[in-house]
């Protein structure tokens, strides 16, 4: 939301903002679920790993752009 601000864009979170934040949500509670089911764990820490990529590379496609051009 700050960086949304700061740029001069509306303050309210886009689908796909909302996808990315979700990602990397679901990312750490996978992570979590990896150490309370150590049989499970290899699974898991992989899927949250691409969960954690997918969240934070999309985060630079979505918010990239709007920090390296010139405010809105």
């Amino acid at each position: 939301r700050a960086t949304r601000g700061h740029t001069g864009h509306a303050l309210t979170a886009p689908p796909t903002t909302v996808a990315v934040y979700l990602a990397v949500a679901l990312a750490a509670l996978l992570r979590i679920a990896a150490a309370l089911v150590p049989g499970w764990s290899v699974p898991l820490l992989t899927l949250a790993g691409i969960g954690w990529c997918a969240g934070f590379f999309g985060f630079v496609l979505l918010y990239g752009p709007m920090l390296i051009r010139r405010r809105a």
